[in-house]
């Protein structure tokens, strides 16, 4: 898939503007982040916030995860508008699981619309588990 190009470019460092790193949305994930030894001591559940390129979120995932089909065009540019009216949304994640090599994430609209908008690099929450 191709990202366009936005009149509305914001910045090249890892300045984040659309996005709360303080929310991830479930709250299994926000649990996480708030009582990280506690799921690293007794789930063995571990993360880190990363800030990266809508390639690199990519390349986490399976490889169709790209394909247009999977891209929702009106999401986008819905959370496009609504970014730069001041929303911000939840940050997005990777969920990897070291057991099966499994890989689950939520946030690739928001990863797109936020590109299109100018951010390179994006915050991310990367948790890897069993």
């Amino acid at each position: 898939m191709r990202i366009k190009k936005s009149a509305y470019f914001i910045s090249e460092s890892i300045e984040n503007n659309f996005l709360n790193i303080n929310k991830i949305g479930p709250s299994f994930f926000d649990d996480i982040v708030e009582n990280p030894k506690y799921f690293k001591d007794n789930k063995d559940i571990s993360f880190e916030l990363k800030y990266i390129t809508l390639d690199d979120f990519f390349n986490y995932l399976k490889p169709d995860a790209r394909e247009a089909k999977y891209i929702i065009r009106e999401n986008v540019e819905y959370i496009k508008k609504q970014m730069l009216a001041g929303v911000k949304y939840n940050t997005p994640f990777i969920e990897i699981y070291r057991d099966s090599n499994r890989v689950e994430h939520e946030g690739r609209h928001r990863m797109i619309a936020a590109t299109e908008l100018g951010q390179l690099k994006i915050p991310v929450y990367i948790f890897n588990r069993p």
